[in-house]
């Protein structure tokens, strides 16, 4: 079964745009704040909150919000809808279980927690709620990535998926496991949710990693994903890459293969396998990079979702299945042995409850 594209949803524009409230004053906070002022007839941003007060103040003096570093203050606000947190992985159960009590929808950047416990707590409630929880696991919106996933029928029955994705030391929290969760948490993961996404739940999960000295623990790593469907799936991670940031993925099926590279985006490629009928071997396809920033979209995504009522298109279950993997994977690092990712778990029926 091949994925669906991220269609946009497209509610009629509401009487009022959804007031939303960002935890968080870092660079990603910045990027969600663009995001939202992209998109004025859906969403506003009403107040930034961060422990960081002058940055916080600058980021809300730029987009009109008010600033503060008053958390209860700001989930407890009755006007506030929603709340984005981009804040360190490690904040991340506390603040959108908070919000999500506080009857708030959540977008949540990456990775959804730190662990398939912190993880399977936030489905939960995210479900007792109803309220829309969206992962923020923006690499689904990359163009070169829907331009992959519109022709990936074109490669027959996938068998086997390589993906890369280096960059430099990012330094600071990300390095430190206890906060982001090391490079399976905080870098691969783009990776396992695109694959899982692709290709389905994972059933075993094989890891190994290096490295640079005591202070940067497992900064390369390389792991093997056996889906249930079959497909065999290769993903390198390195925060050891001299020339800062690069990805790369490779889709190989039946009938031929798909790849893409960035950062200095290469028209997609597909290349069928060679047979009578076909005489050239490859045909390259070019996508307009003049296009809405995939942040963009995403924050479209999650307002659509919001407004509509409707299922986010990266849910906190897809979330936590991307989780699991990265959980896995450390364990097979520690272990080196192969671990077969957690499953979710919903809770029982109380006895005597409705169904």
């Amino acid at each position: 079964m091949t994925p669906e594209l991220l269609e946009p949803i497209a509610p009629a524009p509401p009487a009022s745009p959804l007031a939303v409230a960002i935890l968080g004053s870092g660079r990603m906070a910045e990027v969600h704040a663009a995001s939202l002022a992209a998109n004025p007839r859906f969403g506003r941003l009403v107040a930034v909150q961060g422990r960081n007060a002058a940055a916080a103040k600058k980021l809300a003096k730029a987009h009109g919000a008010r600033a503060t570093s008053d958390l209860a203050a700001v989930l407890s606000d009755p006007h506030v809808q929603a709340v984005v947190v981009a804040t360190p992985t490690l904040t991340h159960r506390s603040l959108v279980l908070a919000a999500l009590d506080a009857g708030k929808h959540v977008l949540v950047e990456k990775p959804l927690a730190l662990s398939t416990a912190e993880a399977g707590e936030i489905v939960r409630a995210a479900e007792a709620q109803d309220r829309v929880v969206m992962v923020a696991h923006c690499v689904r919106w990359f163009h070169e990535v829907q331009a992959l996933l519109g022709k990936l029928e074109q490669i027959g029955r996938p068998r086997v998926a390589r993906a890369s994705r280096v960059a430099g030391n990012p330094g600071g929290w990300y390095i430190d496991e206890q906060q982001s969760g090391g490079i399976c948490f905080d870098l691969m993961v783009h990776d396992f949710d695109l694959l899982l996404w692709w290709f389905g739940a994972v059933e075993r999960v094989h890891a190994l990693a290096t490295t640079r000295d005591a202070a940067h623990p497992e900064m390369y790593a390389q792991v093997v994903l056996r889906h249930t469907s079959g497909v065999l799936s290769y993903v390198e991670g390195s925060w050891l890459h001299p020339d800062g940031f690069a990805t790369r993925v490779e889709l190989a099926g039946a009938e031929g293969l798909l790849r893409f590279e960035m950062p200095e985006t290469k028209p997609l490629r597909f290349v069928p396998l060679a047979s009578k009928r076909i005489q050239k071997q490859g045909a390259e396809i070019p996508e307009s990079p003049f296009r809405r920033s995939p942040y963009e979209l995403q924050m479209e995504a999650f307002l659509a979702a919001a407004l509509c009522g409707a299922p986010a298109p990266v849910g906190a279950r897809a979330g936590f299945e991307a989780v699991a993997v990265a959980e896995a994977a450390r364990a097979s690092i520690a272990s080196g042995q192969p671990c077969r990712p957690a499953v979710y778990a919903a809770p029982r029926a109380r006895k005597g409850a409705r169904s």
